[in-house]
């Protein structure tokens, strides 16, 4: 069953600190509903935004441009190049903390992992910034 404390919440928080600062980020930890880690970044030096509406042109034109992005943890690589790919590795890295783990069954419906996790870039209610 997925379950994530306060305490270890700080144990994170202390991981992602650093990536932050490293890439000129601001960001919010939190957890929902006692199994979910979420990270929203409101501004930074990085333009994800710009680096994303490029990403899914060039493999869905389809795809709406945004100005705020929640984080498909399985498939941003695909889309995202340079700093913004960076460190967004780096923070999926730290978000898991030692001895993490994720034994799930999709196929058999068996669910086990030590706790979700959530990344946006921005929210719909107010975007990310970029600051020079």
């Amino acid at each position: 069953m997925a379950f994530i404390s306060q305490e270890e919440k700080k144990i994170v928080l202390g991981q992602i600190k650093p990536i932050l600062t490293k890439y000129g980020l601001k960001g919010t930890l939190s957890v929902s509903h006692r199994s979910k880690l979420v990270l929203t970044i409101s501004s930074g030096k990085i333009d994800f935004i710009t680096n994303y509406n490029e990403g899914t042109e060039r493999n869905d034109r389809y795809l709406a441009k945004r100005d705020y992005i929640e984080v498909n943890e399985y498939h941003y690589k695909n889309v995202l190049t340079g700093n913004a790919l960076n460190a967004l590795v780096e923070l999926f890295s730290a978000m898991r903390m030692p001895g993490w783990k994720e034994e799930s069954d999709i196929m058999s419906d068996y669910f086990n992992i030590s706790y979700y996790i959530s990344l946006t870039i921005g929210t719909y209610n107010k975007p990310y910034r970029v600051i020079p």
